[in-house]
């Protein structure tokens, strides 16, 4: 059970880093083509498992990525057409 809670943070903590990375290596004023659903919750003032719940409804359209557990990745164009979308639903801060 230890190496089973072992792996799990190791692998939280490799997430994290590569997450980092990504956003390090983009080009000053370049846009990412995807967001995480964190830095999609950080843009649009939610939580991150509110984010991922509303991807697994279809409220944000985005694909799931598998690997050592789900991974969604939300197009950048998803930001726009939600906060075009806001004043319908009155879902997203401002």
């Amino acid at each position: 059970m230890e190496l089973k809670t072992d792996l799990l943070n190791l692998h939280r903590m490799l997430s994290e880093i590569a997450e980092k990375l990504k956003t390090n290596l983009m080009k000053e004023g370049e846009k990412p083509m995807f967001y995480s659903p964190r830095q999609f919750a950080n843009l649009i003032g939610v939580s991150r498992p509110t984010v991922s719940r509303w991807c697994q409804e279809g409220i944000i359209r985005a694909t799931q990525q598998q690997g050592h557990g789900t991974c969604w990745i939300i197009p950048v164009e998803e930001l726009e057409r939600l906060r075009s979308e806001s004043d319908d639903y009155g879902y997203l801060r401002d």
